[in-house]
């Protein structure tokens, strides 16, 4: 014979299995809903890729231009210190 505290173990197994199923069940059905991993990629061309990049290259090129000039002005008390003792001395 079992004894209750099997019996009463089993019952909770039993229990969460009965809520566990449904929820197992749904969880294949989203699995089997979703077919494709990642949406169709459209391939470009030579040229079309070649214009994306000289784009992205431009980008960089303006973007280090701005943070050359913002520093510039962050530091522009020590360049006029400097202009201004050259033509003192």
């Amino acid at each position: 014979m079992r004894s209750i505290q099997e019996n009463g173990e089993l019952k909770i197994e039993s229990k969460i299995e009965e809520i566990v199923e449904p929820l197992r069940e749904k969880i294949r059905d989203l699995e089997k809903s979703f077919t494709q991993k990642y949406p169709p990629v459209k391939f470009l061309s030579e040229k079309d890729r070649k214009r994306i990049l000289v784009s992205l290259y431009t980008l960089l090129v303006f973007v280090m231009l701005r943070n050359f000039l913002f520093s510039l002005r962050e530091n522009s008390h020590i360049i006029k210190f400097t202009l201004l003792k050259d033509t003192i001395q």
